[in-house]
C-alpha cells in the first residue's frame, strides 16, 4: 500500500468524523427545524434548513449557558442535550421503527419535501 493511499482513507476518516461531530452537535436545531418544516414551513430549501438548525442550536446552547450561567457548565449540559437528541432518534427509529428521524434527515441531506400523509 502507496503511503498517498493510506493518507487519503486517513483524511476520509478525518473528515468522516467531522461530518458527524458537526451533526451531533447540530441535533436539537435539527430536531426543532425538522419538526418545524413539517407542520408549517414545508417550502424551506436544504439552505435555508441548515441555516436555521444551526441558529436554533446556537440559542439552545445560549439559553442553557444563561440558565447555568456558567459557560463550561452550559456546554456540558447542552453536550448532554444533543447526546438524549441522538439517543432517543436511534431509539425511535432502530427500536421503534418509527420513521420520522429519517424524515427529518432527509430534509437537511436530500432536500425532499416529504411530508408524510396521515
Amino acid at each position: 500500500m502507496s503511503k498517498k493511499s493510506k493518507s487519503g482513507g486517513l483524511l476520509g476518516a478525518v473528515l468522516f468524523i467531522c461530518i458527524l461531530l458537526i451533526l451531533f452537535v447540530d441535533a436539537p436545531g435539527m430536531l426543532v427545524i425538522g419538526f418545524i418544516k413539517t407542520k408549517y414551513l414545508p417550502t424551506l430549501d436544504v439552505s435555508q434548513i441548515w441555516v436555521f438548525s444551526i441558529i436554533v442550536s446556537f440559542a439552545f446552547f445560549g439559553l442553557v449557558t444563561l440558565i447555568t450561567r456558567d459557560l463550561r457548565l452550559g456546554f456540558t449540559w447542552y453536550m448532554g442535550m444533543c447526546t438524549l437528541c441522538v439517543a432517543i432518534c436511534a431509539v425511535l427509529y432502530f427500536g421503534f421503527k418509527i420513521g420520522f428521524p429519517e424524515v427529518y434527515l432527509e430534509y437537511f441531506f436530500d432536500g425532499s419535501s416529504y411530508i408524510p400523509v396521515k
